[in-house]
């Protein structure tokens, strides 16, 4: 037997340790899973249905035996999480309730698709891709921390999906540890419904943002990111958050962005800057960042209001900005 089907019905699984022989895990509509899936794999795992993984019942941060400092190597669990292989897909669930992350991919070339996502707690991440060429497309994703995390190492592709981002975390995070990510990136045709950050702004916060204080590795490095056809239905205090100078002091140097078609709302008379960039040093600097077409209250940005009141703050280090209509 290679397949799990759980028909609908109420499951209490606990932490269940997939099979390796499993390939396959069917969750129906009307099921009720109660519990985590931890999948150490070689083959490809196949995630799928139109049923609910709920972490109910167990305590925030179950069951906290390590370093909250460190939480994707020791600790808590996570509903969903697949270690090793490639070629997995988690389709179609709806995840509630986490008590730490929702779905961790430690694994390469691997997708997850029209999945639905609601985290109410700090460190309720969305989706974390720890290993390369991760795809996440047609997801709803509403929770209280990063929506999608990029710990991987490149070729990634976050599509056609819709963000509901309560007041912690950003909803593109870049990753909080100095990493490389390079190949070709890409996040288009997504729609930020709404928005619950407060001002002030917190470091944490934005559409896409880089945190980088955890760790240190000074040859780091990430590269190579087309972000196009983002519509925002909400003001956000702040939209891009890329800087090396954060408390941590562990830079990267940061590279070759296209923002392409991005139509952002803030509020009237913001008491700060929608885009924040900022180097460190000449080795750990951001170069190559081109706005086509990026558009704030309507406003197209270009050469000569960018630095307007409530736009973009450029700091040291930040080389080869450009602004095109077309």
């Amino acid at each position: 037997v290679n397949t799990v089907y759980f028909g609908p019905g109420v499951y209490k699984i606990g932490l269940w340790r997939v099979p390796a022989t499993i390939k396959h895990v069917y969750i129906s509509g009307g099921a009720y899973i109660r519990g985590y899936l931890l999948a150490n794999r070689i083959q490809p795992l196949k995630i799928n249905g139109r049923g609910i993984v709920s972490n109910e019942g167990w305590p925030f941060h179950y069951p906290e035996t390590g370093s909250p400092r460190n939480p994707v190597s020791k600790g808590w669990n996570k509903s969903i999480v697949i270690n090793g292989g490639k070629g997995h897909l988690v389709e179609g669930i709806t995840l509630v309730d986490g008590t730490a992350f929702n779905i961790l991919l430690s694994c390469d070339s691997s997708t997850v698709r029209n999945v639905n996502i609601h985290g109410f707690r700090y460190n309720n991440d969305g989706i974390t891709a720890a290993g390369r060429n991760i795809h996440v497309s047609q997801c709803f994703i509403r929770v209280g921390d990063d929506a999608v995390v990029m710990n991987g190492s490149g070729n990634f592709e976050v599509k056609d999906c819709v963000f509901w981002q309560l007041r912690g975390g950003s909803i593109i995070q870049l990753g909080w540890r100095p990493h490389n990510v390079n190949g070709h990136n890409l996040v288009t045709d997504c729609d930020i419904i709404h928005a619950e950050w407060q001002l002030p702004q917190t470091q944490n916060s934005g559409f896409i943002n880089y945190m980088g204080n955890i760790g240190d590795n000074p040859s780091a490095g990430i590269t190579d990111f087309t972000v196009r056809n983002i519509h925002f239905d909400t003001e956000v205090v702040k939209i891009i958050d890329i800087r090396m100078n954060r408390g941590g002091n562990h830079p990267l140097a940061v590279s070759n962005f296209l923002f392409e078609d991005i139509y952002a709302k803030i509020p009237a008379g913001l008491p700060g800057y929608a885009v924040f960039l900022s180097g460190i040093d000449s080795i750990h600097s951001i170069d190559g960042f081109r706005f086509i077409n990026f558009n704030i209250n309507g406003t197209q940005i270009n050469n000569s209001n960018y630095r307007d009141d409530g736009y973009f703050k450029v700091g040291n280090f930040v080389r080869s900005l450009s602004f095109s209509a077309q």
